[in-house]
């Protein structure tokens, strides 16, 4: 510093800082809308008329709050927090696109469709985009309301950058390899995120439910489809349709074999050993029970493997399952299954690329350990 100068350091105001919070609920006071037939190209995009502008909506924001000195903020700043809110502007008119309309016209009822008719087919297809493109979207909804639940870590944060930087540079149409940048953040940030999940699983394993839901979300490899194509070729969106064409495609594929054609046994057959009487005891059942894994889906009796473990049962569960054998029954629930598909290959919305899993009960399990280990 030269000697005559005036030190100013220190001298200017503080920075002012923004509250966001207030900028925000303004933005959503407008009540951005998801519009179907846009989904398929922009799945994470909200809508708002093409009648406003960003001006206008930053014109009511001052009229009505920047009365408040701290809450002045300038058109630049408020236009950036309406774009990171993915929120664009178009001509909406009616909800429904000119595809369902031209639908409507030529078939009042969405569940009357012809195989044969051009029309109803474009539609059938145009409809499967848009429920695949709406879970898309209520997909990532989930992931950013799971990340809500405690501040993402920092990897994530510069993996989800740099693939907004990516795709920035994909708009700007440059020559660098931009699918590539876009895939390559793409998988770090899942990996990161399920790096994440874990981390979180080891810190909550003590807090009942709610570590039980990141375990299932890191773990779970089962995920019921949305959408079906039934044996006529028709797509069905309903649980109930879904579950029946799952149950049409398993029937078919299970051949049952007859039993009239069983050999005859060799009369001269002489039993060269004899299994012993085989008792269900306390010790038993403890042993089976501990060798079961405690993630094991409960079958239709809805009673888990952590029950099992942890409410000291086992002399009650001897009792019951000795009683079982002597008599030669078993109760219903323990001869039922639950059968969930479980996606294979190929295109989700055919059922044969789906391959069928038995949850049958835990309690009958350890039945079976137990009669299952002396053989």
């Amino acid at each position: 510093m030269k000697e005559g100068d005036v030190d100013k350091r220190g001298l200017n105001p503080n920075p002012k800082k923004i509250n966001n919070e207030n900028v925000v609920e303004h933005v959503e006071s407008f009540h951005p809308t998801i519009s179907h037939y846009r989904r398929e190209h922009a799945p994470n995009v909200r809508y708002l008329s093409s009648d406003i502008t960003v001006r206008a909506m930053y014109s009511d924001y001052c009229e009505t709050h920047c009365t408040d000195q701290e809450k002045l903020i300038s058109y630049e700043y408020y236009r950036k927090i309406v774009k990171d809110r993915n929120i664009s502007f178009a001509k909406l008119g009616h909800e429904e696109c000119e595809l369902c309309q031209k639908f409507l016209i030529h078939n009042p009822r969405t569940d009357l469709r012809h195989r044969n008719c051009e029309e109803c087919k474009n539609y059938e297809i145009h409809h499967e985009k848009y429920i695949l493109a709406r879970a898309e979207y209520q997909r990532n909804v989930d992931v950013q309301n799971n990340m809500k639940a405690g501040a993402p870590p920092r990897p994530i944060k510069m993996a989800m950058k740099s693939k907004n930087d990516a795709i920035e540079i994909l708009r700007n149409k440059t020559k660098l390899d931009k699918p590539s940048i876009i895939k390559s953040d793409q998988t770090t940030m899942q990996r990161e995120y399920l790096k994440y999940l874990r981390d979180e699983l080891e810190k909550r394993t003590n807090n009942g439910e709610q570590g039980l839901t990141i375990k299932q979300q890191i773990t779970s490899k089962v995920s019921t489809p949305k959408i079906l194509r039934n044996s006529n070729g028709q797509s069905v969106t309903r649980s109930k349709d879904i579950a029946e064409v799952f149950a049409e495609h398993f029937s078919n594929v299970f051949e049952r074999e007859p039993l009239e054609e069983l050999p005859a046994l060799d009369p001269n057959l002489r039993a060269t050993e004899v299994i012993e009487a085989i008792m269900f005891t306390e010790s038993k059942v403890q042993a089976a029970i501990k060798e079961m894994n405690i993630d094991s889906s409960p079958g239709p009796d809805e009673i888990p493997v952590h029950v099992l473990k942890n409410c000291g049962i086992d002399s009650y569960l001897a009792s019951v399952i000795q009683k079982s054998y002597d008599k030669g029954v078993l109760p219903y629930l323990w001869k039922t299954a639950l059968v969930t598909p479980v996606y294979k290959k190929g295109n989700k919305l055919d059922p044969a690329n789906y391959r069928p899993i038995s949850l049958t009960s835990v309690v009958c399990k350890v039945m079976e350990k137990i009669i299952v280990n002396p053989l």
